[in-house]
């Protein structure tokens, strides 16, 4: 922009310059004495003699007259010039802006989904956790209960084994089938589900060796410790359920 205004001003200047009349004036002292000459003819000549130069006075008259037109005509170019120039620059610096702009928002939007492709899988992941867990819970107690149920029926009613053996041998088999479910969904190595696995084989114990006296109070007593042992572990995969959620 500095560039462009020293142009038009360089140019104003250089049109003034052509613009102005140029006159050459020499001048010339002579005696005040008149010449005499061969035929007597006398001449008077003042004592300042002023020669005009009057060469090209044509052209300088007409550059006078149609000077402000090409004055005018020489903004105006420039003027269109500049604008041209600055409205190039303009265009260029909003094509950059603009491109920018593309560029930011293309960079947000990958974020965005990144982020939300993220989000989504650790919430499908979290979604499968907690509908596992919830299988596995529901299972373990429908196994568990048949298992308690199973256990009162099998209950001798005398101290022959034998008796029992043969008369509710479909209910001992059924048991058994049960127990090894439960065992194949509990884990050994987990505490809480180790001391569940204990409080089977316990309660069973006191079936298959009942005490002389007192069974009914054994039997309850081994029972309610299986409960309280399967209500922890519940407890325990209920509050990881929540944590997921």
């Amino acid at each position: 922009m500095k560039h462009f205004l020293l142009l038009i001003i360089l140019t104003l200047f250089a049109l003034e310059t052509l613009g102005q009349r140029r006159e050459d004036t020499t001048k010339f002292r002579t005696a005040n004495n008149p010449i005499t000459t061969p035929t007597q003819v006398s001449v008077c000549l003042p004592d300042t003699l002023a020669i005009r130069n009057i060469s090209g006075g044509g052209n300088n008259q007409l550059l006078e007259k149609y000077m402000p037109w090409i004055v005018a005509l020489l903004i105006g170019v420039l003027s269109v010039l500049g604008n041209i120039i600055l409205s190039n620059q303009n265009r260029k610096a909003n094509d950059r802006n603009l491109k920018s702009q593309i560029e930011s928002s293309e960079r947000n939007l990958q974020k965005q989904m990144d982020t939300a492709k993220e989000t989504t899988l650790i919430q499908f992941k979290a979604t499968i956790a907690t509908k596992n867990r919830q299988e596995w819970i529901n299972e373990l107690r429908q196994n568990l209960s048949e298992y308690m149920a199973m256990l009162h029926m099998i209950t001798p009613e005398s101290d022959k084994i034998s008796d029992l053996l043969t008369k509710r041998a479909d209910h001992i088999q059924r048991l058994l089938l049960t127990k090894t479910k439960l065992e194949l969904l509990l884990n050994k190595d987990r505490a809480e589900q180790k001391e569940l696995l204990d409080q089977l084989e316990n309660v069973l114990s006191i079936i298959n060796f009942p005490p002389k006296e007192n069974f009914n109070i054994a039997f309850s007593a081994a029972r309610t410790r299986l409960i309280d042992a399967a209500r922890k572990l519940f407890e325990i995969h209920w509050k990881k359920i929540k944590d997921l959620n």
